[in-house]
């Protein structure tokens, strides 16, 4: 009985270190084209709150000091990034792609402490970037004030159930401010 469960145990044991040596083995291929293998996938820079602010893969949002405020007319929203990003390689990230979404950059400063002023038609984006001890910290402010050309043709194709104006109240939603997750709100007067 006791040479049955050695028995046993070594062949569980060289079982699990023939399926750990084939997984490493097999996790470093890529496929002949040179993409990511079956089953990987690359990620990628997304937008949060704002339909046209494309935000760096490798920043996470911080949901206790950031705050979005959207009624029927504008959406205003201050929101906190960070992450480990060498600071001049994120500034020059959001100078190219805030082009390539129509922006028009109006004020740069960069340094160990960046800022940068995008505008257009009804839209204006403040972007911080400040280097911080093990960490680079993005504090980006957006102004939308709703009506205009820019801002009516974008808003009614791709506005999310989230951002929707509300049909009772003041019709104000407010995102952020909390632990527990981003969470809409209509404040009523």
């Amino acid at each position: 009985m006791r040479n049955t469960l050695l028995r046993l145990c070594v062949l569980l044991l060289l079982v699990g270190l023939a399926a750990c040596t084939a997984k490493s083995s097999n996790s470093g291929n890529t496929s002949a084209g040179g993409g990511a293998s079956e089953g990987q996938y690359e990620e990628v820079h997304y937008y949060y709150d704002f339909d046209d602010i494309l935000i760096h893969k490798d920043l996470k949002y911080d949901i206790k000091d950031s705050t979005v405020l959207e009624a029927d007319s504008f959406k205003v929203g201050f929101q906190v990034f960070s992450g480990r990003i060498e600071p001049l390689s994120l500034v020059n990230f959001f100078i190219e792609n805030m082009s390539k979404d129509g922006w028009k950059n109006v004020y740069s400063l960069k340094g160990k402490n960046s800022e940068l002023i995008f505008e257009k038609p009804g839209k204006r984006c403040t972007i911080k970037v400040r280097d911080e001890a093990f960490n680079t910290k993005v504090e980006i402010q957006a102004v939308v004030i709703k009506g205009t050309p820019e801002t009516t043709a974008r808003s009614g194709a791709q506005q999310s159930p989230r951002s929707a104006p509300s049909s009772s109240g003041s019709g104000v939603k407010t995102s952020g401010g909390s632990a527990g997750g981003v969470q809409d709100r209509t404040l009523s007067q």
